[in-house]
């Protein structure tokens, strides 16, 4: 019974985890890596190299701070301002409530334009802006994925691993 329940919560983190990776607030890599931490120093159920801990870790740190940097750093590149951030992130949390996955990807560039729109910025400027905005949303999910996916193949293998032994 208790090896059900460890696969259980391994695909339940995991399953979060991908939510998490599209829908900011969610904990995606953070709540991957907390987990390998508490395996990894306290828990041991899994046998997760040193190696591999490190290499995780530290891609999860550079990935989370990239997700805070990225949809700024793409606004702020081309020469927005705080109200096209502010209308970024309205506009991905209005379009995940209307049209879910795609509504983001169409809030975050509606919102943005918008935004530089209120600021007094010209429509192409705006649009831009909203296109910088978009780009860095769109890197930052790419990123998170990528390690994501490490995260999977890590698990996998040792909930293989952790049934032959």
């Amino acid at each position: 019974m208790g090896a059900i329940l460890i696969v259980i919560a391994v695909l339940a983190a995991l399953a979060v985890a991908m939510v998490g990776i599209f829908i900011p607030g969610i904990p995606s890599l953070q709540l991957l890596w907390l987990l390998l931490a508490l395996d990894f120093w306290w828990w041991e159920i899994f046998e997760v190299s040193t190696g591999i801990f490190v290499v995780l870790s530290i891609l999860s740190l550079f990935v989370f701070v990239f997700d805070y940097l990225a949809s700024t750093v793409g606004v702020k590149l081309k020469g927005g301002s705080r109200a096209g951030l502010i209308g970024n992130i309205l506009g991905m949390v209005i379009g995940f409530i209307v049209f879910n996955l795609p509504g983001m990807l169409i809030g975050c560039f509606a919102g943005a334009f918008i935004g530089e729109l209120i600021h007094g910025y010209h429509w192409k400027k705006a649009a831009n802006i909203a296109l910088g905005s978009l780009l860095g949303y769109v890197t930052t999910v790419a990123a998170k994925l990528i390690v994501w996916i490490l995260f999977v193949i890590t698990a996998i293998y040792n909930l293989i691993f952790f049934f032959i032994n």
